[in-house]
């Protein structure tokens, strides 16, 4: 559906796989009850979304400040998106080593 953003599991799929490439580590389970992650997992869902609306924005006539502001307001968001994907990936690094699991 549009507009709807993907389930937190969906959302992580991609970085618990590239997490078990890197490490062999299945964190797959850890992460469907990691409160911390599925909340990071959220926001990552609904940042291009946000982004997205920024950009419509940018479509309608203003004037040259607001539209500045607004190109800044679509960048943040994108770095936002950067951010929150890094933070993803140091939570699954946190979750293996509080659980002790090795890397192959």
């Amino acid at each position: 559906m549009p507009g709807q953003r993907p389930p937190a599991p969906t959302v992580l799929a991609p970085f618990l796989a590239e997490h078990y490439a890197a490490t062999g580590q299945d964190l797959t389970a850890l992460a469907a009850t990691d409160q911390k992650l599925l909340a990071l997992a959220r926001v990552y869902a609904g940042l291009p979304g946000i982004a997205e609306e920024i950009a419509e924005t940018t479509i309608r006539p203003d004037t040259a400040r607001r539209q500045a502001r607004i190109r800044h307001l679509y960048h943040q968001a994108n770095d936002m998106l950067n951010d929150t994907a890094v933070a993803i990936r140091h939570r699954l690094t946190v979750l293996a080593r509080r659980h002790n699991l090795r890397a192959r």
